[in-house]
């Protein structure tokens, strides 16, 4: 795995929940996102750069192998992925997505909207993954700081770690 340059063998692994639009920090949720998400698409492995393609041209793409996870927002936070991880919506509302469909994507609101997925062991994401989806980022104030968009802590006897996909107030995605 390749995370900001560095090389690590694997990705450490814990049971805490996944979430969407927020971190879990020390056992309470913080760093909530301020905007939409729609589309998210998470895979066990690293796409090629044909496959990375196919996602950006087509709306849906027939791309499974590896597909541990897919929230199209249709109405639900529910999985179509085959492992059914669902999501529990916790103050996020329903919206519409980038093309204007009513009700085809989630709005948070940057103080303590977030979706909740339980720990699953096809999400442990151990050697590689990908991560496709679609934000409109609200929020850009310098003084709120980072804003996760996905989230997997993980508790270490050593120290606290996470993964995690957000944006801080400078434009800059880690």
């Amino acid at each position: 795995v390749n995370i900001s340059g560095n090389e690590y063998s694997s990705i450490a692994y814990d049971n805490n929940p996944w979430s969407i639009g927020a971190e879990l920090e020390n056992y309470s949720y913080s760093w909530f996102f301020d905007g939409k998400i729609d589309d998210i698409r998470i895979y066990n492995r690293a796409l090629d750069s044909i496959e990375v393609n196919s996602l950006y041209e087509l709306e849906k793409p027939t791309l499974s192998s590896g597909l541990v996870a897919y929230y199209p927002f249709n109405g639900n936070a529910n999985d179509q992925s085959s492992y059914g991880n669902n999501g529990a919506v916790n103050g996020a509302t329903l919206s519409s997505d980038r093309f204007g469909n009513v009700d085809r994507a989630y709005r948070f609101n940057g103080i303590d909207d977030f979706i909740e997925v339980a720990d699953s062991p096809n999400l442990s994401l151990r050697d590689s993954a990908t991560f496709s989806l679609w934000i409109n980022w609200d929020e850009r104030d310098p003084q709120n700081g980072s804003q996760s968009i996905i989230d997997k802590s993980i508790a270490t006897a050593e120290n606290y770690e996470n993964y995690r996909l957000a944006l801080q107030p400078y434009f800059q995605a880690f």
